[in-house]
């Protein structure tokens, strides 16, 4: 057995390497001159030496990734050796893998840096061959097979030029890493960077049905959450491509990332303890992690609301209270930090419209709409000086757009000339914004639905003010330019020719040289109505759309040719009521929908009272009693 000189020796005795590796008893004091037990019984030599450091043990990832390398060796004919991967792939590391499992409470988290920056490179038109990885192995998913080259190629293809627009992932993962953390995640990233494979332009379309089947099974899964709400926060701002209106899920998966968000615990500052029934390690990197996811879905949530026209879900949080304001700051880059800002005001500012505004006779609007407008727009201006980039720039502006119109939600005498022509220029000035951005960077190629569906609030209301009655106030000729930019930019940005980004160009085309749009049956042009008027700020967008339906799609008009505003005026609340009513029955529950339940003397003890409606405390009938 060897030992060190004298002078390195203590009066303590010492364990061997071997055993204090294995942090295991060690006896090698007993019987110096044989070594220990356990080394003589494995055959292994027995050192004592007071410079020995306990190397740390590979992680269940590690070795799976090393597994997982050592078969693709063996499968392909010709393999670099092991530790010599290629120039071009980047190996991953413990501060690669975002999140483990939380069961094993293994959390591998990126540094706040690798977050923050964006990568620079520019992705090639056309995949190489080079950029099939050392390790990456192929996968079936469902009934398809994906090759290792197709996998490394979406990866790269998503890293590159997706994640810079939504780093729901902290950093880049290896395809492996990524696999054997959540598949769901894995195959979502596949699919999105599938999106612009043009080595294989049909896989997206193989992959997409499989995709929707997991998003099923994930939605009511509580295993691997945090890599649920990932999958889900990404397939939020990349769905699925979709010819139809009709056929868009995003609103209804938007709800289920936040439900899923909240049920982990993602809107309290920490690394979820109280959501979870195992301890958890006070990681700050986990915490820093779990702050930027929570502003991703809250942000993702309340802009696909607002692009729906639909009310946006305000759910507190405590990353602004005094306890915790410090270290939010330094968990979120200031890009993030800006988009929560801007995303809280807009969603605060479209409640308050609802709440005080719009639930007032359209007589009695103006006089509350105009104040709370105004005062939204003087919030949401202030945020200028504090854009981190052009992109939040352009969610700025779009922001100030919908604000603005809500004006046409009011009645038709307080329109006003200023606001009309605010309303031309912010939707000019938006979609100069990704103009810029697409001859820079090729933007539109890549971007988020959310996005897109601002830019159709920008084009359709340059449609809507260049047949007004003040367009000889605007400066129509720059307006026409945005209008046939935006359809331009929707050119590039349909990812099938056919769904519904690809249709949009035709569309406001058609729409653009109709000579009936927004005539009434006297005759005469009212552009500034809106027959759809419950979609909020977005009710300009599904108004023309209606218009379009009705002279270009041979669809029946639901709404009768009539001012929309004046209806309201003549209509009493009594009878808007009893019309709904009489235009909605309940025959197969036979409901006293004119009667005020509240009212009804409910007496579950009297004779009279029908034998379906059980006495507190007694049995429950059979149910195929109920709904006979």
């Amino acid at each position: 057995m060897d030992v060190d000189p004298p002078h390195l020796r203590s009066s303590r005795v010492k364990a061997c390497t071997e055993c204090r590796q294995q942090k295991l008893r060690c006896d090698a004091g007993q019987s110096s001159s044989t070594g220990c037990s356990r080394c003589r019984r494995r055959g292994l030599k027995c050192v004592i030496t007071s410079n020995f450091v306990r190397s740390k043990r590979k992680t269940k990832s590690e070795l799976q990734a090393e597994l997982a390398s050592l078969k693709d060796q063996l499968q392909s004919p010709t393999h670099p050796s092991p530790g010599q991967p290629p120039s071009h792939v980047r190996v991953s590391s413990n501060s690669d893998q975002a999140i483990a499992s939380p069961m094993e409470q293994r959390v591998h988290s990126a540094s706040t840096e690798a977050f923050q920056q964006q990568p620079t490179r520019e992705i090639s038109s056309v995949p190489t061959q080079d950029s099939t990885s050392w390790s990456t192995l192929p996968r079936v998913f469902g009934d398809v097979e994906v090759s290792a080259l197709a996998i490394n190629d979406c990866f790269r293809i998503f890293f590159t030029r997706y994640w810079p627009q939504c780093p729901a992932i902290e950093g880049e993962i290896s395809p492996n890493d990524c696999y054997s953390q959540s598949q769901y995640l894995f195959w979502t990233i596949t699919t999105i960077g599938s999106r612009r494979y043009i080595r294989d332009p049909t896989l997206l379309s193989q992959l997409a049905p499989q995709l929707i089947n997991s998003t099923k099974h994930a939605a009511f899964s509580r295993e691997k959450s945090l890599h649920t709400i990932q999958a889900f926060v990404l397939h939020c701002a990349w769905p699925l491509p979709y010819n139809s209106l009709s056929k868009d899920i995003t609103h209804i998966l938007s709800g289920m990332l936040v439900q899923h968000a909240l049920s982990v615990g993602l809107h309290i500052f920490g690394v979820g303890q109280d959501f979870s029934r195992i301890k958890l390690q006070n990681d700050r990197a986990m915490m820093y992690l779990r702050a930027r996811l929570w502003v991703l879905c809250i942000v993702v949530c309340q802009r696909i609301s607002c692009t729906d026209g639909v009310p946006p879900m305000y759910i507190p949080d405590n990353y602004d209270h005094e306890s915790h304001q410090a270290q939010s700051i330094y968990a979120l880059p200031p890009a993030l930090r800006f988009q929560k800002t801007l995303s809280r005001i807009l969603t605060e500012s479209i409640l308050e419209l609802e709440r005080y505004a719009l639930s007032k006779a359209m007589p009695h609007r103006a006089a509350v709409l105009n104040p709370i407008i105004d005062a939204a727009s003087l919030s949401l201006a202030e945020l200028e000086p504090e854009c981190p980039g052009e992109i939040e720039r352009y969610y700025l502006i779009c922001a100030e757009l919908q604000i603005v119109a809500f004006h046409l939600l009011g009645p038709k005498g307080s329109f006003q000339e200023s606001k009309i022509i605010k309303m031309h220029e912010l939707a000019c000035s938006a979609i100069d914004i990704l103009d810029n951005l697409d001859s820079v960077q090729s933007w539109a190629v890549d971007a988020p639905s959310n996005a897109l569906k601002y830019l159709t609030l920008a084009g359709f209301t340059l449609l809507k003010l260049s047949r007004c009655h003040m367009r000889d106030r605007l400066d129509l000729a720059q307006g026409k330019m945005a209008y046939f930019t935006a359809m331009a930019i929707f050119k590039k940005a349909a990812v099938e020719t056919d769904d519904s980004i690809g249709r949009l160009p035709k569309i406001m085309t058609q729409l653009w040289t109709s000579k009936n749009i927004f005539k009434k049956a006297d005759g005469s042009t009212d552009a500034l109505s809106l027959r759809c008027g419950s979609r909020l700020a977005m009710s300009i967008v599904y108004d023309c759309y209606w218009w379009w339906r009705s002279e270009f799609a041979g669809m029946p008009n639901p709404y009768e040719e009539r001012d929309h505003n004046t209806l309201e005026e003549q209509l009493t609340p009594e009878t808007f009521q009893n019309m709904v009513w009489l235009q909605e029955s309940f025959p197969e529950f036979a409901w006293p929908t004119m009667q005020d339940l509240a009212s009804l003397e409910w007496t579950p003890q009297s004779a009279a009272a029908p034998s379906t409606f059980p006495a507190p405390g007694s049995a429950m009938p059979d149910l195929s009693t109920i709904w006979a």
